[in-house]
């Protein structure tokens, strides 16, 4: 019984349930992600740590990469993390790179990177990034594959 409004909509019955149903999830989600936020690039546990997957990459203004307004240069699969906030990663393994990049909600972290390029050199640049729990379906279940992962070693 009862109701609850939300904003503008107040929700009832059905509806009442299945709104405190959601509102679980969100709260089971937010403890999934509590151990801390991410940037939203999967890299390769081994230096030189490769871009494997770009899935929610956002600027320090909060657009992700791929969308209007987004800041950075774009970090595209197989670009090389060189550095986190200052730090050469170049010898350090995922465990410590992870150290480097999971964080607070909404903070930022710097990171150097290199883009190879076709003729064997390399094209250095640098994003701005803000740590942030799974906004999309896609990065949350790049999350979920991550923690599997991680319980299998």
């Amino acid at each position: 019984g009862g109701s609850v409004s939300s904003g503008t909509q107040t929700f009832s019955g059905r509806g009442l349930t299945r709104f405190k149903s959601a509102v679980r999830k969100i709260i089971a989600l937010n403890r999934f992600q509590a151990c801390g936020c991410r940037v939203g690039i999967a890299i390769s546990n081994d230096p030189p740590h490769r871009v494997l997957a770009v899935t929610e990459l956002m600027d320090a203004a909060g657009v992700l990469q791929g969308e209007e307004g987004y800041s950075n240069p774009l970090t595209m699969v197989g670009d090389v993390v060189v550095a986190v906030s200052g730090h050469s990663v170049s010898d350090l393994g995922i465990k410590q790179m992870k150290e480097l990049l999971y964080g607070p909600a909404n903070s930022c972290v710097t990171l150097d990177m290199e883009s190879p390029l076709s003729n064997g050199g390399v094209l250095p640049y640098r994003v701005r990034a803000k740590r942030h729990f799974a906004v999309t379906e896609a990065g949350l279940l790049a999350r979920m594959e991550e923690q599997v992962r991680v319980k299998e070693r």
